[in-house]
């Protein structure tokens, strides 16, 4: 393929990817992340947890267990994944889409990334229908939101997230607040019975490298895993700035 056909080529990726956020409020992009840096995630993903697993258990057999066991430590591996050093690197691949297609005239900021462990058939750890756009504490900024499998793939068995295409263009909803058995919070908007005969729910099927990127004002939520292992996810949110909120705490 001649540098002529390659560049084609990607002016229509970028094109179809741009008109899929602006009409479905969503896209996937196949392999975009780089082999090497999908293993060094699994790699410092393993050592962080090593830990605390015992002999001759995977690293899905220890979340397991962990969960079980509570005391609080699956949700401190959770926290303390934002800080893993390999996650800088997939900020990196995942911002210049942003760039892309929001533009790199003001500030793209990190709202929040981290590493997901989604339970097999527990539902105390689903998140209902909400918009990612109503948890932080920025009012009216653009961004982009993505999802990477990092073992597996992503499917309706082991609980892969599903979105209401389109329901981005509705904007920022009102809400109801629910708080879940494990103390999470979840913003259910106001109105879902009609939302969810409004608009066609899409299930994300994708691949360890693939990239989900969704608008953080589409209606979305976390499904059951009925598999018999953990499903695991990074998740990189970025937001567009054009000045400095009045306030950096996160209202829920």
């Amino acid at each position: 393929m001649n540098i002529l056909n390659v560049l084609r080529s990607d002016f229509d990726c970028f094109t179809n990817i741009k008109s899929s956020l602006e009409d479905d409020g969503f896209f996937i992009k196949r392999q975009a992340i780089s082999e090497t840096t999908m293993s060094a995630i699994r790699e410092s993903l393993a050592n962080l947890i090593r830990p605390e697993s015992k002999k001759d258990e995977s690293i899905f057999d220890t979340i397991t267990r962990l969960h079980l066991e509570g005391d609080g430590i699956l949700y401190r591996l959770h926290t303390l994944s934002t800080n893993l050093t390999v996650m800088n690197t997939l900020r990196e691949e995942c911002a210049r889409w942003v760039e892309l297609i929001l533009g790199s005239d003001h500030p793209i900021i990190d709202v929040n990334s981290h590493i997901i462990f989604s339970i097999p058939n527990d539902t105390r750890s689903m998140w209902s229908w909400h918009q990612e756009s109503t948890y932080d504490f920025l009012e009216e900024a653009t961004g982009l939101n993505f999802c990477v499998p990092i073992f597996e793939q992503a499917s309706q068995e082991n609980g892969t997230m599903s979105i209401l295409r389109g329901s981005h263009k509705l904007g920022k909803l009102p809400f109801e607040k629910q708080i879940a058995l494990n103390g999470s919070t979840t913003l259910l908007p106001k109105g879902m019975e009609t939302i969810l005969a409004d608009y066609e729910e899409i299930h994300f099927i994708a691949d360890p490298g693939d990239m989900i990127g969704f608008h953080r004002d589409i209606v979305h939520r976390s499904n059951t895993n009925s598999s018999t292992r953990p499903r695991i996810t990074a998740v990189v949110q970025f937001a567009v700035i054009d000045r400095i909120p009045d306030s950096l705490e996160k209202p829920y």
